[in-house]
């Protein structure tokens, strides 16, 4: 069943899939037991066990079929994925901004990109609602100079160091400048790329729900049957199926026929494993 979800959520017609968000589920959280990691989509979700790695994240039989938008975190095993574009979690963004501001207090570019980002999330919410049929060309104009200017700006107060370590903030801002693409897109696609990953915490919410009241699980194939299960009972739940629906009328091994009455392409949301 496992690698037919992988191949599913590949497919063309799943649109952007959220890819990457991990919950620890592993003996004390050793560092080589692997983590519950998920890619999903809002019509499938795909729960595997997978180590912090490429290789890891290869292993769900997503990464390597993937053609559309993928969202996902600032880590390195996305890098050689040319295949697909990108898009960084917001949320995460605006999280590493926070942080900074707490570094820098006296610096205000921090907080003019978190709101212009904000204020390009709010335009794009505005159209995929169908408060608007479309974006006006010149609507996102001033928050995109807004937000390119600041960058140059906390560059410019953040100076390259030759010689030594480069601190976390000029790192966040070199990323904002070199991968502004991939930052951006919700903007440029508000349709169908979100600024969140709300769709892949949802699914994962149950999965760190009974971790923190049950406990990891012990076997790997006991948490590999595990997370196949939760993958299944996420999936029908999206197709409009309730659990014991999904369980008791429809067989493990197939696909609801039906899609969830959504206007809008989903896109794919991989987040990295999280200790079982």
């Amino acid at each position: 069943m496992r690698p037919r979800a992988g191949r599913r959520l590949g497919e063309p017609d799943q649109g952007p899939a959220d890819h990457g968000a991990r919950a620890a589920c592993g003996r004390d959280h050793h560092p080589d037991w692997p983590d519950a990691a998920l890619a999903c989509t809002e019509f499938l979700t795909l729960l595997h066990l997978a180590l912090r790695s490429r290789a890891g994240a290869d292993a769900g039989g997503v990464l390597p079929h993937y053609r559309d938008v993928l969202i996902h975190d600032a880590l390195s095993l996305y890098a050689g994925c040319d295949a697909c574009a990108h898009q960084l979690r917001g949320p995460h963004l605006v999280r590493e901004l926070t942080a900074t501001e707490e570094d820098v207090p006296d610096q205000r570019w921090h907080q003019q990109i978190c709101c212009a980002l904000a204020g390009l999330n709010r335009q794009a919410l505005r159209a995929r609602s169908g408060e608007i049929h479309e974006i006006a060309p010149e609507a996102p104009l001033l928050h995109l100079r807004a937000f390119h200017q600041r960058v140059k700006t906390g560059l410019s107060e953040h100076p390259r160091s030759e010689r030594c370590k480069q601190t976390t903030a000029r790192n966040l801002l070199e990323r904002l400048r070199d991968e502004a693409h991939a930052v951006l897109r919700y903007a440029d696609d508000p349709l169908h790329v979100p600024f969140t990953n709300n769709c892949g915490e949802r699914a994962l919410q149950p999965v760190e729900t009974q971790l923190k009241i049950s406990g990891c699980q012990q076997p790997e194939h006991g948490a590999t049957a595990w997370l196949t299960v939760r993958s299944y009972l996420d999936s029908a739940r999206k197709h409009g199926l309730s659990a014991f629906h999904a369980i008791h009328r429809q067989p493990l091994d197939s696909t609801p026929s039906h899609r969830p009455s959504d206007q809008h392409t989903s896109r794919t949301v991989i987040d990295q494993p999280r200790s079982c």
